[in-house]
């Protein structure tokens, strides 16, 4: 829950840095491509974690890769990162960025699964949370391998955690807590 939290106070702060400057049409669009980058190639986003790699020689490398197509404010945003050591989070950051941004608009839920959903199981999905929640609802879907199976719903500040991981780790908790005699 830390993480999440941290990924929107970083979301909220590039929302404020283009605000004025880029504008957020194209914010939004230039942190969906970075997303688009780095997912693609986990050696790039290993190398910009990787804490044994000095800042120098991954702000060089963003420089280079993301100087053509992207302004400066999306740059500087990058660099932060690395400055702060918060690279880790940047999927999660360019996700909140966009959730923020439409949230006042209707009511944003990412659905978190290993593998794509079945567009009629979105669909019930986005019916069910239409009804509880009384608003229109934008799914905005994302893979993440690390639950190994099920679904995580987050939506605003809660997170409905389905997981496979989750469950797993509930139960290596109950199993700690059983005394063998």
């Amino acid at each position: 829950m830390k993480d999440l939290v941290v990924s929107k106070i970083y979301a909220q702060g590039f929302l404020g840095l283009i605000k004025d400057t880029i504008g957020y049409d194209r914010g939004l669009e230039e942190m969906f491509r970075v997303r688009q980058v780095l997912t693609t190639s986990s050696d790039l986003l290993e190398f910009l974690e990787n804490p044994e790699i000095i800042r120098h020689q991954k702000e060089n490398i963003i420089d280079r890769i993301f100087a053509v197509g992207f302004s400066r404010e999306t740059l500087h945003f990058l660099k932060l990162l690395l400055e702060k050591k918060r690279f880790d989070s940047i999927i999660d950051i360019a996700d909140q960025v966009r959730f923020i941004y439409y949230s006042a608009k209707r009511l944003n839920v990412l659905v978190k699964t290993v593998i794509p959903l079945d567009v009629d199981v979105l669909e019930i999905l986005k019916q069910k949370l239409e009804k509880r929640f009384g608003k229109p609802v934008a799914l905005f879907i994302g893979i993440d391998p690390e639950l190994i199976g099920g679904v995580q719903l987050v939506i605003g500040n809660t997170v409905i955690d389905g997981s496979l991981k989750r469950r797993i780790q509930e139960l290596k908790e109950k199993l700690m807590t059983v005394r063998v005699n």
